[in-house]
């Protein structure tokens, strides 16, 4: 994974006990968005990255951060690169 790269979320299927990553999984299920950049481990292991979802600007985890750039904070395994050639 790398900056620019286009990607699907992924994530994992929330159990019927926890509602908000249930509202959360919702809201992300399905949607493409490109890596603008990635978070590391001291390591070098690449853990997380920042993505924008087009349509997805103002809700999900930017709103509930109060992030104002529109970058969703994901990690590696809530994503899959998608291969376009």
């Amino acid at each position: 994974m790398k900056p620019g790269d286009l990607v699907k979320f992924v994530g994992t299927s929330p159990d019927s006990n926890d509602l908000d990553w249930a509202e959360e999984y919702e809201t992300y299920k399905g949607h493409h968005g490109f890596v603008t950049s990635l978070k590391r481990w001291s390591n070098g292991d690449v853990y997380a990255a920042l993505v924008f979802f087009p349509g997805l600007e103002t809700q999900g985890r930017t709103k509930a951060q109060g992030r104002r750039d529109s970058l969703h904070p994901m990690l590696k395994k809530e994503l899959k690169v998608v291969n376009l050639r």
